[in-house]
């Protein structure tokens, strides 16, 4: 079920080495920096990252404008 799929997922994600996200954030980041539609918007959702997760933080050097979802209860 997807609860179960969730936490094998965050499981597996929590087990990735620092220094292993560290180098794939970066490989992210050029990727994101190498699409068409990224160096044409002017506007990017970004998230903040979150118990291992890609950190993409570093395309906010970018100059452009920046979009975080706002979480309410």
């Amino acid at each position: 079920n997807k609860r179960s799929i969730r936490r094998e997922v965050l499981e597996r994600r929590s087990r990735i080495p620092e220094k292993e996200v560290v180098l794939l954030s970066s490989r992210i980041v050029s990727l994101i920096t190498s699409l068409e539609i990224f160096k044409r918007s002017s506007f990017v959702a970004i998230y903040s990252p979150f118990r291992n997760e890609a950190d993409i933080t570093d395309l906010m050097s970018t100059g452009k404008t920046f979009l975080f979802p706002k979480v309410t209860e």
